[in-house]
């Protein structure tokens, strides 16, 4: 056991069975939105317990964590860490699901995490996933890519959701950003997006994404710190 909590608030039980009640998940998830901020250490511990526990379900209630006002910072980094340590090919549907769940003041809702689903996404990578899903994801991520908001920490970890996934959809998706965004002078200014997008697509073994950063690195036009993160050795990726 790695923590407890009882909270009963003059409640007293009547009837039932021992045993009986919330499963695990639905109890664990009951622990992480309860509102009394002095269980936050014990709200981290229910969210790591989720951890261990595959199921889009996990997934839905760990996202929806994430879009809490009341959730604190910390909870909501634990939250991340987990969804990456999951690396569940079941929930890549949720996932895909947050990613294109958009901000709209009529419908109520506001924009989904998207560098942390992206994050999720990305660890999957050498994990089989449905290859429907899969190409679900990518058109997800690419309209991430397409969006005139979308903030440089939030399209690299796009980048590296799209490499993870792999595939001639992915590869030719990222050969498009990298000949567009060369121009971007805040994607250009970012080392970790160079640094990525030269990681994921020196990954593919089509002729294709190996031809674009040669075309990319000899064009004249190109900002010399993309040149040069190009030509530098590529870091191996990461599982």
């Amino acid at each position: 056991v790695l923590g407890a909590t009882f909270d009963a608030d003059g409640w007293r039980p009547e009837g039932g069975e021992a045993g009986e009640g919330a499963s695990t998940v639905a109890a664990l998830v009951a622990i992480t939105r309860d509102r009394d901020a002095r269980f936050e250490r014990v709200k981290e511990l229910a969210v790591a317990a989720l951890a261990s526990l595959p199921g889009a379900e996990v997934t839905s209630d760990l996202l929806a964590i994430l879009s809490d006002p009341r959730a604190t910072a910390k909870l909501k980094d634990t939250v991340v860490a987990v969804l990456i340590k999951r690396r569940d090919p079941a929930s890549l549907p949720v996932l895909v699901g947050a990613l294109a769940t958009k901000a709209d003041v009529v419908a109520g809702t506001e924009a989904g995490p998207i560098a942390e689903v992206a994050r999720a996404i990305a660890a999957l990578r050498g994990v089989p996933v449905d290859a429907g899903a899969r190409d679900q994801a990518i058109d997800a991520l690419v309209d991430v890519l397409r969006r005139g908001d979308t903030e440089v920490v939030e399209t690299i970890a796009v980048v590296r959701a799209l490499g993870a996934l792999a595939g001639d959809r992915a590869s030719a998706a990222l050969r498009t950003h990298l000949l567009l965004g060369r121009f971007e002078p805040d994607l250009v200014g970012s080392t970790e997006w160079r640094e990525a997008v030269r990681d994921e697509l020196a990954g593919f073994s089509d002729p294709l994404s190996k031809e674009t950063l040669r075309f990319v690195t000899a064009d004249v036009r190109t900002d010399p710190a993309l040149v040069e993160t190009l030509r530098a050795p590529v870091a191996p990726a990461k599982p």
